[in-house]
């Protein structure tokens, strides 16, 4: 898709820094990324910090050290991450699985959350995850990323998309799931394709955030309604694979995708955010002392870790319901999610054996 940049298309990039150090890329991709960064056009987007793991660990620490050398090299206008806890326990690996966000309180997170805003020094925001395993995950989601922006002061990365697969797998409205995020906070829209996997467990679609594929003609309408509300949204991101643009016909696909993004976008005046104050730190939130926390963390972490290598082995949803959670409602989840998370967590670990 190099035509977009020649005709200077492209407005703005967001770069996924943890995936390859600035040490480790081409050289004319760090130029690339550079003539962003001076024009201010570049964004920052983790996947493998794992906030909402329940403890601190050596991968924070390792993670937000080479997030330091990152900022060095390039200037970042804000930096984002996902809602959820990574599948492993390695860097550069995994995928966030989601919480029973009934469960547990923001605050149990605020060492992991306040330690990558100060490593930042620029607005930190988090973005919602497509993967739920029950109904009461996909509401409950809304009600945590607010009290996140409420209590820490970050921002909404809202993706369309992970709505698009909520929507199909719970059979909801997604305009209903929109409405559940307070828009105010929504700085950063993401919007892509996917695809359908099969559950045999339940005999039906499963829809799959996997970025390979077009965008949904819904989706269009969605943004072309919803945009002219997000007062305070700078950014609209459109994400897909580069192994899924191969071929002419996709080649040709995700162009007209981009243009008619552009059109929509075009049609509106969207405000820029400019309240660095209340975006910037977390100087001014109340941090509970550690022995106020509302949970235990260390079960909390400890069931995360029990969970996730559940996923991997076990063979069928049922022998994960049968297991023992104090944080997670997982007899209520339903078998065709949980079947994708355990094919998703057992091709990971497959990749990265």
């Amino acid at each position: 898709c190099l035509s977009l940049f020649e005709q200077e298309k492209v407005e703005v990039l967001e770069w996924s820094f943890d995936h390859c150090h600035y040490e480790n890329r081409p050289e004319w991709f760090n130029l690339l990324l550079k003539d962003y960064s001076e024009a201010g056009r570049l964004l920052a987007h983790g996947m493998h910090y794992s906030a909402f793991t329940a403890q601190m660990n050596e991968l924070h620490d390792e993670w937000l050290a080479l997030w330091e050398q990152e900022q060095q090299q390039l200037k970042y206008v804000h930096v984002s991450e996902h809602i959820g806890y990574k599948s492993q326990l390695k860097q550069n690996s995994g995928f966030p699985l989601p919480l029973d966000y009934h469960l547990v309180d923001v605050h149990d997170f605020q060492q992991q959350v306040v330690a990558l805003q100060s490593a930042s020094k620029i607005p930190l925001g988090f973005e919602i995850l497509a993967l739920s395993l029950s109904y009461q995950q996909v509401i409950e989601q809304a009600k945590f990323v607010t009290g996140l922006c409420q209590k820490f002061n970050t921002f909404i990365v809202l993706d369309l998309h992970n709505l698009y697969c909520q929507a199909f797998n719970f059979n909801l409205e997604i305009d209903t799931l929109i409405a559940l995020y307070p828009i105010e906070y929504i700085r950063e829209i993401h919007i892509s394709g996917g695809s359908f996997s099969y559950s045999d467990v339940a005999d039906k679609q499963v829809r799959r955030d996997t970025h390979d594929g077009a965008i949904p003609k819904a989706l269009f309408k969605v943004l072309q309604d919803w945009l002219p509300r997000f007062k305070q949204c700078q950014y609209i991101i459109f994400e897909q694979l580069p192994e899924s643009l191969k071929t002419t016909q996709t080649q040709q696909q995700f162009i007209s995708d981009y243009d008619q993004l552009m059109r929509i976008r075009d049609q509106f005046s969207v405000e820029a955010l400019e309240q660095p104050n209340k975006l910037l730190h977390a100087e001014n939130c109340s941090l509970l002392p550690q022995d106020e926390l509302f949970n235990d963390r260390e079960t909390l972490f400890e069931e995360q870790y029990l969970l996730a290598n559940a996923l991997i082995q076990v063979k069928t949803p049922q022998d994960l319901q049968v297991m023992k959670f104090k944080y997670f409602n997982h007899q209520d989840w339903s078998l065709a999610m949980i079947e994708t998370a355990i094919k998703l967590s057992q091709r990971w670990n497959s990749v990265n054996e």
